[in-house]
């Protein structure tokens, strides 16, 4: 599910469901290391990407889930909210 909430020029906010867990835990970690780090090119991710996503499976049955897409519909920013 991927319900659109708010639009605009620059951005769209969704609410999505689980189905959306994976790519939220690959944007947090690629993430993580480019503000944490600076660079993300000699990097395997899948470990902590997938430790992310298991997680974030945990808590997903009773949070809500955001996320910020760019007009390319590239994720730029995410976040839980618990229930």
């Amino acid at each position: 599910m991927k319900r659109l909430l708010i639009t605009n020029t620059n951005y769209n906010i969704f609410q999505v469901d689980r189905s959306y867990l994976y790519k939220i835990a690959n944007f947090i970690v690629r993430e993580n290391y480019k503000h944490h780090i600076g660079d993300t090119c000699l990097v395997n991710f899948e470990q902590e990407i997938q430790y992310i996503y298991e997680e974030e499976m945990r808590y997903v049955s009773s949070s809500y889930l955001f996320v910020a897409e760019d007009a390319q519909g590239d994720l730029i920013g995410c976040i839980r909210v618990m229930a």
